[in-house]
């Protein structure tokens, strides 16, 4: 685990690779989390990324690496550390931005091959990373959340990050318009992208935790696989 300071906030990081792969560098995979802050279950996605070869870490953008596993009982707590991050974009990017700077002097990880999954909000701050031109190679997001959205502009032509973004067919808080909206901004960009839908899966299909009922194992690993 680490700390950096940030937008004035004591940021929490954690960051695993495993040295059975040998000792050279290796591609760097950053988790945002979702709403629910730096979960159990990011701990154990950044350690299945270090399992299979990669330097695995998961950021923190609340400070103190801020979680809830009940969000019946922490909603409004974890509603108010999201929502100045959603409201305030040059903020947020503050808060993200030093993470991947920080990956990428890591000695284990290779400059050149950086990417970023993200569930949720997660899937808000990955676009983040992309459209603030930060060259990360490529990006997955699950039932990513406000991806239309871009209060600092629109993602400039000719970006070269790939994205991903895993979504549910029946997704009630980010529907297929708001997908669409983010395609039609993507597309005019000419930037590398595809989206997978997923019939009968709803928001937080893949995060136990963030989805609550709405969680589908099966929808789980037929996303981590794509």
């Amino acid at each position: 685990e680490f700390f950096l300071q940030a937008d004035g906030a004591n940021l929490k990081g954690y960051i695993v690779y495993d040295l059975g792969f040998g000792e050279g560098k290796r591609p760097l995979v950053i988790n945002c989390p979702s709403v629910c802050g730096m979960t159990p279950f990011d701990y154990e996605v950044a350690d299945r990324l270090a399992g299979t070869g990669y330097v695995g870490m998961v950021l923190d953008t609340y400070g103190e690496g801020w979680f809830t596993e009940d969000m019946g009982k922490d909603r409004d707590a974890a509603l108010q550390r999201m929502m100045p991050m959603l409201e305030d974009r040059a903020a947020f990017r503050r808060r993200l931005l030093p993470f991947l700077q920080y990956g990428r002097a890591h000695p284990m990880v290779d400059a050149g091959r950086t990417a970023a999954l993200g569930y949720c909000y997660g899937g808000t701050a990955l676009l983040e990373l992309v459209r603030a031109g930060t060259g990360i190679t490529g990006v997955c997001g699950f039932h990513s959340y406000a991806i239309a959205a871009k209060p600092l502009g629109p993602v400039q032509k000719g970006n070269p990050s790939k994205v991903l973004l895993l979504h549910g067919n029946d997704d009630p808080v980010v529907p297929a318009e708001e997908v669409l909206q983010f395609m039609k901004e993507f597309t005019e960009a000419k930037v590398d992208f595809q989206v997978n839908f997923y019939g009968n899966a709803s928001h937080g299909f893949a995060h136990p935790t963030n989805g609550g009922p709405s969680y589908d194992p099966k929808w789980d690993r037929r996303s981590w696989r794509d």
